[in-house]
């Protein structure tokens, strides 16, 4: 049995998040002690604490925050993990140096995204760890080849998809009827937290190009985010208000994809993989998605019923390769 604890040090709740929870998860169940230090009343918290997996609530406002250093140096000293994954770039700086002091044995950095790092001599913070975990092929390429790391020392460790939980046998009509989503209406959709990178903004004019030319489409907005109430502003701008619906935040992920006839991933600068994309290509319908990370990897055909329209099939290359 290994001791690992995570960090995670943002507030929100998303893919990269959701990711965490997943692999902490795992490991717990093969009866590793797992625990996760972070912000807290952050997303993370409240879903580790709903699952019950331990979680310590520790200060990381920035890579500079003597207190989130005081707290991480502190809480190593006295638990001394085995493992230490971090996920984002405050706690690797925080955690990563503060591990390396104390003599953490092995230190992980997981990259989520795809955005470039910089290969600076000052920005050593992925040539710490003694592993990087990357979630996509085209990450691992771009930290070997651009920022120069040994290739032994990255890992592609790519993003799943329970078919337990998504698949053909989901129903999307109980969400649809909770909603009041007529069946016999198109419905395109994207899922992702409200960050500028998603393109929430782009997505909304689409879909008021799209419903001017087909008034029965109805566009669906999951999530939830800083910008939730600019993109409900910009909403109501368009004047389209009564196609589109804003849900919230949803756990009921595996029926939101299975309601959907067309989903969109519109990021432009920010996917590993996303997760959403996987997710709904295993229900059986549909993706529109930006040449992103390794959304550029994603192919596939659509089978489609004759009587209904909706796909029914979806034969895909997974965006794991290379």
């Amino acid at each position: 049995m290994l001791d690992i604890l995570h960090t995670k040090s943002s507030d929100e709740w998303g893919g990269q998040e959701t990711r965490t929870i997943l692999k902490a998860e795992h490991l717990g169940r093969r009866r590793h002690r797992v625990y996760i230090a972070g912000p807290s009343n952050s997303g993370i918290d409240r879903e580790a604490r709903r699952r019950g997996i331990p979680f310590i609530p520790t200060s990381m406002r920035s890579v500079m925050d003597p207190n989130g250093w005081f707290r991480l140096h502190r809480l190593l000293r006295r638990e001394r993990p085995a493992i230490l994954p971090t996920h984002n770039s405050k706690d690797t700086w925080l955690a990563g140096l503060t591990s390396k002091r104390i003599g953490v044995p092995v230190l992980i950095r997981t990259r989520h995204v795809s955005i470039p790092v910089h290969a600076h001599r000052l920005n050593p913070v992925y040539r710490i760890p003694d592993r990087i975990i990357v979630t996509a092929s085209a990450t691992r390429d771009h930290l070997v080849r651009q920022y120069g790391l040994d290739p032994e020392r990255v890992v592609t460790l790519p993003t799943g998809v329970d078919l337990e939980r998504f698949g053909f046998h989901v129903s999307g009509r109980p969400f649809r009827e909770k909603f009041r989503l007529d069946e016999r209406f198109p419905l395109v959709g994207i899922a992702a937290q409200f960050h500028g990178s998603k393109e929430h903004d782009t997505f909304t004019e689409a879909a008021r190009l799209l419903s001017d030319e087909n008034p029965n489409t109805r566009f669906l907005f999951v999530g939830d985010g800083l910008r939730r109430n600019l993109i409900r502003e910009k909403v109501e701008q368009e004047g389209i208000p009564d196609r589109i619906r804003l849900t919230g935040y949803r756990d009921d992920i595996p029926a939101v994809m299975a309601a959907l006839d067309v989903l969109v991933t519109a990021s432009v600068r920010t996917d590993g993989i996303p997760q959403a994309g996987l997710q709904v290509m295993v229900t059986g319908f549909p993706l529109v998605g930006t040449d992103i990370g390794e959304s550029r990897r994603f192919s596939g055909t659509v089978k489609r019923d004759s009587s209904s329209g909706r796909a029914t099939r979806w034969h895909s290359r997974m965006p794991w390769g290379g």
